[in-house]
């Protein structure tokens, strides 16, 4: 690309988010269409379900098909709490039986209070439950909180000594 055309793209990239901003800043604009939305499938219609660990696409409960848009359309699920502490449920099911195997309570409950500032697995959310279960099969968490087990012990022992 020559100068003078990545200057141009510069300038209308420069007006096309000032536009925006002004869209967004403005109530008189509908920037966003804030129909009643469900908070488990965003609106789509699929949402996913964790089963022993592994995620699964499934139909949103209150999914209903729309003639117009040729697609499945949810208004809103109103039992969405309870569906999600269900993930959450199997997601940290599954993270404690890899910490139990490997025994790393001590570690791993190090690692959420130092790097999630946390005390316990129902206060993440799915998605970050998901991660951590994905870190802990492939094994780079493993070697993370075995050092930190490690570390653990070793405090324990100077508070023991001193």
């Amino acid at each position: 690309m020559r100068p003078k055309q990545i200057e141009q793209q510069m300038i209308q990239a420069k007006d096309y988010a000032q536009y925006m901003l002004a869209k967004a800043k403005d109530p008189n604009q509908n920037f966003l269409n804030y129909e009643p939305m469900c908070k488990l499938c965003l609106g789509t219609g699929s949402r996913t379900v964790y089963q022993y660990g592994k995620p699964y696409r499934k139909r949103c409960e209150n999914a209903t098909w729309d003639k117009d848009k040729n697609r499945f359309i949810c208004a809103g699920n109103i039992g969405w709490q309870q569906l999600e502490t269900e993930n959450k449920k199997d997601l940290s099911c599954e993270i404690w039986k890899i910490v139990a195997r490997e025994n790393l309570k001590e570690g791993f409950m190090f690692f959420l209070k130092q790097d999630y500032q946390i005390k316990k697995l129902s206060d993440l959310l799915t998605q970050q439950l998901y991660t951590i279960l994905r870190m802990l099969r492939s094994g780079r968490l493993l070697i993370t909180l075995s050092s930190y087990n490690l570390s653990s012990s070793q405090q324990y022992q100077f508070q023991k000594a001193a």
